[in-house]
C-alpha cells in the first residue's frame, strides 16, 4: 500500500512540473502582390506555397516537453542559412531578408506554455521593378 502512495505522489510532483514552450514562425503578407514562396530544405521538404495579399501563412509551429523548457534559449525566429527561401513575384525582385533576425518582430509569452511568437511582414517597400 504504501508503494501505491508514493507511486502516485511520485507521479503528480512530476507532472506538476511540466511544462511546455511552443515557437510559430509565420509570414504575413501586407502587400499588393500574389507571390510564390520556394523552400528548399525547409524541415527536409522543398515546397511552393502560393500566398494572396493580406494571407498570413504559418511556416512552422513546434513544442517543446519538459520540466524546464523555459530556462532554454529560444531558437532564432530568422531562417537559418542552409535552408533557401525565395519569392517569385511576376515583373519584380524581392529584397526582403529572411535570415535577418531584425527582420522578424518577435513576442514571447512567458509562463508554464510559454510561446514565442515569429513573425515576418512582408509590404510593397519588399518589391522592386524589374529593368529589362
Amino acid at each position: 500500500m504504501k508503494f501505491i502512495i508514493y507511486f502516485t505522489l511520485i507521479i503528480l510532483f512530476m507532472s506538476s512540473c511540466e511544462t511546455t514552450h511552443t515557437q510559430s514562425k509565420i509570414i504575413l503578407n501586407n502587400s499588393d502582390y500574389s507571390f510564390e514562396l520556394h523552400t528548399i530544405n525547409f524541415y527536409e521538404n522543398d515546397s511552393v506555397i502560393y500566398i494572396s495579399p493580406e494571407q498570413l501563412v504559418y511556416l512552422s509551429s513546434f513544442q517543446k516537453l519538459g520540466n524546464h523548457p523555459n530556462s532554454l534559449p529560444t531558437i532564432p525566429c530568422s531562417i537559418h542559412q542552409d535552408i533557401e527561401f525565395n519569392i517569385i513575384c511576376d515583373g519584380y525582385v524581392f529584397t526582403g531578408d529572411f535570415y535577418d533576425e531584425y527582420n522578424w518582430e518577435e513576442n514571447f509569452d512567458p509562463g508554464r506554455a510559454s510561446h514565442q511568437h515569429c513573425r515576418f511582414t512582408i509590404n510593397n517597400d519588399h518589391f522592386q521593378l524589374l529593368d529589362f
